[in-house]
Protein backbone atom coordinates (compact mmCIF):
# COMPACT_ATOMS: atom_id res chain seq x y z
CA UNK A 1 0.00 0.00 0.00
CA UNK A 2 2.43 2.29 0.99
CA UNK A 3 4.38 1.55 -2.91
CA UNK A 4 0.93 2.46 -4.67
CA UNK A 5 0.76 5.78 -2.82
CA UNK A 6 3.95 6.61 -4.36
CA UNK A 7 2.73 5.03 -7.62
CA UNK A 8 0.35 7.36 -7.45
CA UNK A 9 2.23 10.53 -6.30
CA UNK A 10 4.48 9.84 -9.14
CA UNK A 11 1.64 9.78 -11.83
CA UNK A 12 0.81 12.83 -10.66
CA UNK A 13 4.04 14.80 -10.64
CA UNK A 14 4.25 12.73 -13.99
CA UNK A 15 0.45 14.33 -15.03
CA UNK A 16 2.07 18.00 -13.86
CA UNK A 17 4.39 18.08 -16.66
CA UNK A 18 2.19 16.86 -19.03
CA UNK A 19 -0.01 19.60 -18.33
CA UNK A 20 3.04 22.22 -18.17
CA UNK A 21 4.07 21.22 -21.64
CA UNK A 22 0.46 21.73 -22.81
CA UNK A 23 -0.15 25.15 -21.62
CA UNK A 24 3.36 26.10 -22.37
CA UNK A 25 2.35 25.03 -26.47
CA UNK A 26 -0.79 27.16 -26.06
CA UNK A 27 0.56 30.18 -24.87
CA UNK A 28 3.00 29.65 -28.04
CA UNK A 29 0.25 29.28 -30.29
CA UNK A 30 0.60 32.31 -32.55
CA UNK A 31 4.49 32.39 -32.12
CA UNK A 32 6.46 32.44 -35.09
CA UNK A 33 8.14 29.11 -35.94
CA UNK A 34 7.25 27.50 -32.80
CA UNK A 35 7.70 24.25 -32.55
CA UNK A 36 5.33 21.84 -30.69
CA UNK A 37 6.53 20.33 -27.06
CA UNK A 38 5.12 17.12 -26.31
CA UNK A 39 6.11 15.03 -22.88
CA UNK A 40 6.23 11.06 -23.48
CA UNK A 41 5.96 8.43 -20.79
CA UNK A 42 7.96 5.73 -21.21
CA UNK A 43 6.15 3.42 -18.20
CA UNK A 44 4.28 4.11 -15.19
CA UNK A 45 7.23 5.09 -12.94
CA UNK A 46 9.58 7.21 -14.98
CA UNK A 47 8.92 9.56 -17.52
CA UNK A 48 11.13 11.13 -20.43
CA UNK A 49 10.47 14.76 -21.33
CA UNK A 50 11.67 15.26 -25.25
CA UNK A 51 11.15 17.75 -27.92
CA UNK A 52 9.25 17.24 -30.54
CA UNK A 53 10.20 17.56 -33.93
CA UNK A 54 7.85 19.51 -36.73
CA UNK A 55 5.19 17.50 -37.86
CA UNK A 56 2.32 19.10 -40.03
CA UNK A 57 -1.18 19.73 -38.53
CA UNK A 58 -4.11 20.09 -40.36
CA UNK A 59 -4.37 23.57 -39.44
CA UNK A 60 -1.10 24.62 -39.98
CA UNK A 61 1.15 25.54 -42.27
CA UNK A 62 3.52 22.74 -43.48
CA UNK A 63 7.40 24.33 -43.48
CA UNK A 64 8.85 23.16 -47.34
CA UNK A 65 12.23 21.54 -46.95
CA UNK A 66 14.44 22.30 -44.10
CA UNK A 67 16.09 25.03 -42.77
CA UNK A 68 17.06 27.47 -40.08
CA UNK A 69 18.69 30.26 -40.01
CA UNK A 70 21.89 31.50 -38.45
CA UNK A 71 21.94 34.41 -36.19
CA UNK A 72 24.77 36.42 -33.76
CA UNK A 73 23.82 36.65 -30.01
CA UNK A 74 25.48 38.96 -27.98
CA UNK A 75 27.80 37.01 -26.70
CA UNK A 76 29.01 36.11 -29.91
CA UNK A 77 28.00 32.74 -30.38
CA UNK A 78 25.76 31.57 -32.76
CA UNK A 79 21.93 30.35 -32.39
CA UNK A 80 19.80 28.90 -35.20
CA UNK A 81 15.98 30.09 -35.61
CA UNK A 82 13.04 29.33 -38.20
CA UNK A 83 11.38 32.69 -37.46
CA UNK A 84 12.12 34.94 -40.11
CA UNK A 85 10.46 38.20 -39.06
CA UNK A 86 13.67 40.00 -39.70
CA UNK A 87 13.78 43.76 -39.87
CA UNK A 88 16.89 46.26 -40.76
CA UNK A 89 18.35 48.35 -37.51
CA UNK A 90 20.02 52.03 -37.39
CA UNK A 91 22.96 50.36 -39.03
CA UNK A 92 21.60 48.90 -42.12
CA UNK A 93 22.04 45.92 -40.62
CA UNK A 94 19.11 42.73 -41.44
CA UNK A 95 18.60 42.01 -37.63
CA UNK A 96 15.72 39.55 -35.92
CA UNK A 97 13.21 41.17 -34.24
CA UNK A 98 15.15 41.03 -30.83
CA UNK A 99 18.25 42.75 -32.78
CA UNK A 100 20.46 39.64 -33.57
CA UNK A 101 22.44 39.81 -36.41
CA UNK A 102 21.92 37.40 -39.46
CA UNK A 103 24.43 35.09 -40.59
CA UNK A 104 26.09 35.86 -42.94
CA UNK A 105 25.54 39.56 -41.96
CA UNK A 106 23.60 41.38 -44.78
CA UNK A 107 24.27 45.36 -44.70
CA UNK A 108 22.01 47.64 -46.56
CA UNK A 109 24.29 50.13 -48.94
CA UNK A 110 23.76 53.92 -48.13
CA UNK A 111 20.78 55.41 -50.15
CA UNK A 112 19.04 52.18 -49.63
CA UNK A 113 14.73 51.99 -50.27
CA UNK A 114 13.36 50.21 -47.49
CA UNK A 115 10.62 49.81 -49.29
CA UNK A 116 11.91 48.06 -52.15
CA UNK A 117 13.98 45.55 -50.19
CA UNK A 118 12.97 41.72 -51.57
CA UNK A 119 14.23 38.16 -50.95
CA UNK A 120 14.06 35.82 -53.55
CA UNK A 121 13.33 32.42 -53.05
CA UNK A 122 16.89 31.20 -53.43
CA UNK A 123 18.07 33.79 -50.49
CA UNK A 124 19.42 36.79 -52.91
CA UNK A 125 18.60 40.42 -51.02
CA UNK A 126 17.87 43.00 -53.33
CA UNK A 127 17.37 46.49 -52.86
CA UNK A 128 16.95 49.36 -54.45
CA UNK A 129 19.27 52.30 -54.05
CA UNK A 130 19.70 56.17 -54.33
CA UNK A 131 15.86 56.05 -56.85
CA UNK A 132 17.25 53.16 -59.35
CA UNK A 133 14.33 51.22 -61.49
CA UNK A 134 17.09 48.19 -61.63
CA UNK A 135 17.51 46.57 -57.35
CA UNK A 136 20.94 45.35 -56.95
CA UNK A 137 21.77 42.25 -54.74
CA UNK A 138 23.08 43.51 -51.03
CA UNK A 139 23.85 39.71 -49.52
CA UNK A 140 22.76 36.56 -49.13
CA UNK A 141 20.99 34.68 -47.32
CA UNK A 142 21.98 31.14 -45.76
CA UNK A 143 19.75 28.05 -44.54
CA UNK A 144 21.55 25.37 -42.23
CA UNK A 145 20.26 22.19 -41.68
CA UNK A 146 21.37 19.14 -38.92
CA UNK A 147 21.73 15.47 -39.21
CA UNK A 148 19.04 15.32 -35.80
CA UNK A 149 17.19 18.93 -35.60
CA UNK A 150 14.84 17.29 -32.32
CA UNK A 151 18.27 17.06 -31.03
CA UNK A 152 18.80 20.88 -31.05
CA UNK A 153 18.31 22.71 -27.42
CA UNK A 154 15.44 25.05 -27.41
CA UNK A 155 16.91 28.49 -25.43
CA UNK A 156 13.86 30.79 -25.73
CA UNK A 157 13.20 33.36 -27.76
CA UNK A 158 12.78 31.35 -31.27
CA UNK A 159 16.56 30.25 -30.70
CA UNK A 160 17.98 26.82 -30.91
CA UNK A 161 21.71 25.97 -29.71
CA UNK A 162 24.24 22.98 -31.61
CA UNK A 163 24.13 19.93 -29.36
CA UNK A 164 25.48 16.02 -29.58
CA UNK A 165 22.65 15.16 -30.33
CA UNK A 166 21.88 17.57 -33.41
CA UNK A 167 25.16 17.02 -34.94
CA UNK A 168 27.06 19.89 -36.79
CA UNK A 169 24.85 22.48 -38.96
CA UNK A 170 25.36 22.13 -42.86
CA UNK A 171 24.81 25.26 -44.52
CA UNK A 172 23.11 25.75 -47.98
CA UNK A 173 21.72 28.44 -50.31
CA UNK A 174 17.60 28.27 -50.09
CA UNK A 175 15.96 26.00 -52.59
CA UNK A 176 19.52 23.68 -53.41
CA UNK A 177 20.46 20.23 -52.34
CA UNK A 178 17.07 19.77 -49.86
CA UNK A 179 16.64 22.91 -48.05
CA UNK A 180 13.42 25.32 -48.38
CA UNK A 181 13.27 28.10 -49.82
CA UNK A 182 12.77 31.89 -48.45
CA UNK A 183 9.48 33.67 -49.19
CA UNK A 184 9.38 37.25 -48.98
CA UNK A 185 6.90 38.50 -46.69
CA UNK A 186 6.07 35.00 -45.35
CA UNK A 187 6.30 33.60 -41.89
CA UNK A 188 5.81 30.15 -40.72
CA UNK A 189 2.98 29.09 -38.42
CA UNK A 190 3.65 28.19 -35.27
CA UNK A 191 2.55 23.40 -35.66
CA UNK A 192 0.28 23.75 -32.10
CA UNK A 193 -3.04 22.79 -32.79
CA UNK A 194 -5.48 24.63 -30.58
CA UNK A 195 -7.76 21.39 -30.54
CA UNK A 196 -5.68 18.71 -30.35
CA UNK A 197 -3.71 20.05 -27.17
CA UNK A 198 -7.64 20.90 -25.62
CA UNK A 199 -7.97 17.18 -25.95
CA UNK A 200 -4.66 16.41 -24.32
CA UNK A 201 -5.40 18.65 -21.75
CA UNK A 202 -8.81 16.93 -20.86
CA UNK A 203 -6.98 13.19 -21.11
CA UNK A 204 -3.56 14.68 -18.82
CA UNK A 205 -6.58 16.34 -16.16
CA UNK A 206 -8.32 12.95 -16.05
CA UNK A 207 -5.42 10.67 -14.91
CA UNK A 208 -4.57 12.88 -12.63
CA UNK A 209 -7.67 12.80 -10.79
CA UNK A 210 -7.20 9.10 -10.95
CA UNK A 211 -3.96 9.07 -9.53
CA UNK A 212 -5.61 11.46 -6.76
CA UNK A 213 -8.11 8.56 -5.97
CA UNK A 214 -5.47 5.94 -5.62
CA UNK A 215 -3.96 7.75 -2.88
CA UNK A 216 -7.23 8.05 -1.68
CA UNK A 217 -7.69 4.40 -1.98
CA UNK A 218 -4.79 3.79 -0.30
CA UNK A 219 -4.72 6.21 2.50
CA UNK A 220 -8.47 4.71 3.67
CA UNK A 221 -7.03 1.02 3.13
CA UNK A 222 -4.18 2.29 5.56
CA UNK A 223 -6.69 3.63 8.15
CA UNK A 224 -8.63 0.07 7.96
CA UNK A 225 -5.50 -2.00 8.33
CA UNK A 226 -4.58 0.47 11.63
CA UNK A 227 -7.80 0.02 12.89
CA UNK A 228 -7.58 -3.26 12.79
CA UNK A 229 -4.30 -3.72 14.84
CA UNK A 230 -6.30 -1.64 17.57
Amino acid sequence: MVRSLWNAATGMNGQQTNIDTISNNLSNVNTTGFKQHRAEFEDLLYQNVKKAGTPATEDTVTPVGEGFFRVEQYDGSWAYTRDGSFKVDSNGQLVTANGLRVIPEIIMPEGFQLETLAISNDGRVNVRVNGDLEPVQVGQLELYRFPNQVGLENVGDNLYKVTNASGAPIAGRPGFEGMGVTKHKFLEMSNVSVVNEMVQMIVAQRAYEFNSKAIQTSDAMLQTAVGIKK
